[in-house]
């Protein structure tokens, strides 16, 4: 039996090198250092972490690299590849640090493993509920301003201060299935008369400003927007749209929107289920909205992020 200035042998028994390999590459880097009892190595990590991800998500949007990097991976399945490789260095690290110091109150397994997950998955549902949301965009309906396989965030709090504006790219549960998403153009608010006259937006009975515009051929180079024009809302927004010939969309009545209401576009014209089909789509009630389209952050079929039309 110790003396009573001398430290337990439990405490200073190391580390099963089987259980840190388990905790390091199934739970990261930030349990298995709460394990061993270095809570200012778990801090580190942590920020670690989200420094190596953001930075990760920043080489597309910047133009750096082009999406997807890893051989054709998607985005799914490259995140938990980054995160291995932190994984993989913080098990180093845990090996060689697992020297027998006393255990502090936090290093236990149990709490290891709980609050590793209980923060992570507190966190994503937070911002997913309140903050952000993610989605992927699946079809060419709004070429060229979002692209097949484009992931984006969507803001979540920015129709609680104002109603959704004209010119708004934005994300919606569908008027006639509200299990469906979509993503459309604001084009028409609560009182506007909208209508198609040879496949130009009239607006209160006035054509949209339009002007042609010249695309680089990444945008769409297989089937899909053979010109494209820049419009301008009657509120100043302006943004890019595709055509890809006639459409029997080109002409229709006057839609009068009702209060609570808008109407919306894809930005490919000739390729959109929107507001002109009643009976797919017709006016969006504004309780449907989700938010506004944010910051575009990949692309799973590797289109460049940048060189977008500005909106």
């Amino acid at each position: 039996m110790g003396g009573p200035g001398e430290v337990s042998l439990a405490k200073l028994r190391l580390r099963n090198r089987w259980g840190l390999a388990a905790i390091g590459l199934l739970l990261g880097p930030l349990a298995l250092m709460l394990w061993l009892g270095r809570w200012k190595w778990a801090l580190f990590y942590v920020v670690l972490t989200f420094v190596v991800i953001a930075g990760f998500f920043a080489l597309p949007i910047l133009g750096i690299i082009n999406p997807p990097v890893f051989g054709g991976l998607k985005l799914p399945q490259e995140f938990p590849l980054l995160s291995l490789a932190i994984s993989i260095v913080g098990l180093v690290h845990g090996f060689s640090i697992n020297n027998g110091d006393p255990a502090p109150w936090y290093s236990r397994w149990y709490i290891a493993l709980v609050l590793p997950v209980v923060l992570s998955l507190g966190a994503a549902l937070t911002v997913r509920q309140f903050v952000y949301q993610p989605f992927n965009i699946p079809s060419a309906s709004d070429v060229p301003t979002l692209m097949p396989g484009d992931n984006l965030f969507v803001s979540k709090f920015a129709y609680r201060n104002h109603p959704p504006q004209a010119g708004d790219m934005a994300v919606f549960r569908g008027p006639k299935d509200p299990e469906v998403d979509y993503v459309k153009r604001v084009v028409g608010v609560p009182g506007d008369k909208i209508q198609m006259v040879g496949g130009v937006l009239n607006i209160n009975g006035e054509p949209v400003k339009r002007e042609e515009v010249k695309l680089a051929p990444y945008f769409y180079a297989d089937a899909g927007p053979t010109s494209y024009v820049r419009e301008t809302l009657p509120n100043g927004r302006s943004y890019v749209t595709g055509e890809e010939g006639s459409s029997p969309l080109d002409d229709t009545e006057v839609f009068v929107v009702p209060d609570g209401e808008y109407f919306v576009l894809g930005d490919n014209r000739d390729n959109s289920i929107d507001s002109r089909m009643p009976d797919r789509m017709g006016f969006v009630p504004a309780e449907n909205f989700v938010g506004p389209v944010g910051l575009r952050y990949w692309n799973d079929l590797g289109t460049p992020l940048t060189g977008r039309p500005n909106e």
